[in-house]
């Protein structure tokens, strides 16, 4: 999640993207960096993809991504969640190693 400065606030927008292609997949936004939007915008992915083979979300350390509501919606939906190293939020792991 980042903040985009705007002349009405400051969104926060939180996105699912698809490594391989490179394409949003989903997306949402709010006004504060609780663990609902990420959690939003990965449901709606998941209900709106096939899911094909194990799929991993990887993302930054920060509290959205690590939180007990993020992680028992991936259980959910058979999804691993990954974590890049402090500082290192777009490091992807390779497929059978874990971050």
């Amino acid at each position: 999640m980042t903040h985009i400065a705007t002349s009405e606030g400051r969104p926060y927008p939180a996105t699912v993207i698809d490594i391989a292609s490179r394409r949003v997949v989903d997306w949402a936004t709010t006004d504060h960096l609780r663990t609902e939007p990420v959690a939003d915008a990965l449901r709606t992915a998941c209900r709106t993809r096939r899911l094909a083979g194990p799929v991993i979300f990887h993302s930054d350390r920060d509290c959205q991504y690590t939180s007990r509501e993020l992680a028992l919606l991936a259980d959910e939906f058979g999804i691993r969640l990954s974590v890049g190293r402090t500082g290192q939020c777009c490091e992807v792991p390779p497929v059978g190693r874990t971050a």
